[in-house]
């Protein structure tokens, strides 16, 4: 039968195709046994009471985290781990992949933070520079009508937003609480003045929001402090929680100054302008010390006629004109001066300007004026902004140009030493990974992006194969099973129909003197044998056992 080489061995099509076949379901086997062992996870966890963790280790959090379906937000979040300084395997996050995309996501979180300490704790990082994108949470507020996760959208009421924002003269660590004003029943956006600046880097960072019921708050970047405040201190927030208890009245006017004198001094009216002051004197003068050097020709010209220039052998004077050099500037002048001269300028001792009074404390000074205050219609006081609404959801709406934001290990809680506690566990050991994996690849590549390598990334893909779960490697492998089959059924489609062709079964010697066929037919047989023979040559001979049968059968005739 016919023959092929693979990998040095002599096998037909059939157990070659068969041979492929057994080689992907090893393959399919080993894998399989390899996703059902336990892959490398990073997954601490807090100790102790919290409302929300999430750290997004479980297979299941698809199902608690839901997209909103409104239409403006076409995005959509995936779970995976990063693609470049991954300290810890295994830790998944969730992440915005695309740039130029809105993203709302949400997952429920009941709970009311009246009266006691709101912590709010999660993780970010960008794994390319982060130019215009926001990376904040939403506190969703609890209302009338149940949450609908599938029309959350950036209009959705909110109890606190929190987190970095990134975008042209926007950077910082937004904390807006809204709050409600009971005069006009409606709420207010309370803007921290003081926010921080985010870190924009390639690294992990920690962001933790308090809120205590004393009215005092603090934000932490990476455990470490960095705005701090009471909620009922000036110039914290914008506006503040509580108006003031005066305005002014609108209907006041000022007063003529005759009546209100706004002058703090005026001009002394006894004063006079001294008989020896003289308001001609110019502010500089010649210098007198000053005399035109000896050399200095006033009357050499500042320009003269180019030496140097040759008259162009083709001018016409009738056609051009009177030919004339061009004209340079005079190398006696740069040398020792010419034109007119003028002694320097100096300032002149007997000037004294423009006479003016002298000014006294004025008698009449009553300050700025300002209008005066009356009660505030719309005051009201709120000693307690820190009893905060009800929470429905922890939700994330944003717009981003830069894709590839992660977010990891929220964590809301009414125990700062909890958070406290789980950031030394989760956050310190991975960004301390983190860093030394950046540190190392700066050191080795100082003049290449951080971007990883094709290598690196065919890596990632075979060793995220290998861990995932077991129906995409059985998608991924079926897959490879159907290229497989493609790829033998091109190669060893044509060699089967060959080989039925050629191998036809070998006539009876005792029929080729007993056949019917016509004598005069054997001849040209025989002869088409013989060209085809003599056409194919010895490869044909060697290569195919037919080919003989075909030259034999000319032999008894």
């Amino acid at each position: 039968s016919t023959q092929s080489t693979w990998g040095g061995f002599f096998l037909s099509p059939a157990k070659m195709t068969r041979f492929l076949s057994l080689l992907a379901f090893a393959a399919l086997f080993v894998l399989l046994a390899n996703a059902q062992q336990k892959k490398p996870s990073f997954n601490p966890k807090p100790d102790g009471p919290y409302v929300l963790f999430e750290n997004f280790q479980s297979k299941d959090f698809t199902s608690r985290w839901i997209h909103s379906k409104h239409p403006e937000f076409q995005g959509k979040f995936v779970g995976e781990e990063h693609s470049q300084f991954l300290g810890t395997p295994g830790d998944i996050s969730l992440v915005a992949p695309l740039p130029a995309q809105r993203y709302a996501i949400s997952t429920p979180a009941e709970f009311d933070p009246k009266g006691k300490t709101l912590v709010v704790q999660y993780e970010v990082r960008t794994q390319t520079q982060l130019d215009c994108g926001g990376m904040y949470v939403k506190l969703l507020q609890r209302t009338a009508q149940p949450f609908n996760p599938l029309e959350f959208n950036n209009e959705s009421p909110y109890v606190v937003m929190f987190g970095p924002d990134r975008c042209g003269a926007t950077n910082k660590v937004h904390l807006i609480v809204r709050h409600h004003n009971p005069k006009t029943n409606q709420y207010e956006e309370k803007h921290l003045a003081t926010a921080p600046a985010p870190p924009n880097d390639l690294l992990s960072h920690l962001f933790t929001l308090i809120i205590r019921p004393d009215n005092t708050f603090e934000i932490l970047i990476d455990n470490e402090s960095r705005s701090a405040g009471n909620l009922l201190g000036e110039n914290y927030f914008s506006p503040p929680f509580n108006p003031p208890r005066e305005i002014d009245d609108v209907t006041d006017v000022k007063p003529p100054q005759e009546q209100w004198d706004e002058r703090e001094s005026i001009a002394d009216a006894t004063d006079s302008k001294p008989a020896d002051w003289d308001e001609s004197q110019p502010r500089t003068i010649a210098d007198p010390d000053q005399h035109r050097p000896a050399d200095w020709d006033e009357s050499a010209p500042l320009v003269i006629p180019d030496p140097d220039a040759v008259r162009p052998a083709e001018w016409d004077d009738a056609a051009d004109g009177a030919w004339e050099a061009p004209q340079i500037d005079n190398p006696y002048c740069a040398a020792h001066g010419c034109g007119p001269w003028k002694a320097p300028q100096i300032p002149n001792p007997l000037y004294k300007g423009k006479w003016a009074p002298r000014m006294i404390p004025n008698p009449a000074y009553k300050g700025t004026w300002h209008p005066r205050k009356i009660p505030n219609p719309d005051f009201f006081e709120d000693l307690h902004p820190a009893n905060l609404n009800p929470v429905a959801a922890l939700g994330i709406d944003i717009w981003t140009m830069t894709g590839k934001l992660a977010f990891d290990n929220f964590l809301i809680t009414h125990d700062e030493k909890v958070a406290r506690d789980f950031a030394e566990a989760s956050f310190v050991p991975k960004r301390a990974s983190e860093t030394a994996l950046k540190a190392k690849w700066d050191a080795e590549n100082p003049d290449s992006s951080t971007d990883p390598s094709f290598g690196e990334r065919f890596t990632r893909f075979l060793e995220s194969v290998s861990t995932a779960p077991l129906p995409l490697v059985a998608v991924v492998l079926l897959l490879i099973l159907v290229v497989i089959a493609l790829f033998c059924c091109c190669c060893c489609c044509d060699c089967f129909k060959n080989q039925d062709d050629e191998q036809e079964p070998a006539p009876d010697p005792k029929s080729t003197t007993t056949a019917s066929t016509p004598a005069a037919a054997t001849p040209v047989s025989t002869a088409a044998s013989a060209t085809t023979a003599t056409t194919s040559g010895s490869d044909t001979t060697a290569a195919s056992g037919s080919g003989v049968h075909r030259r034999n059968r000319a032999t008894p005739q």
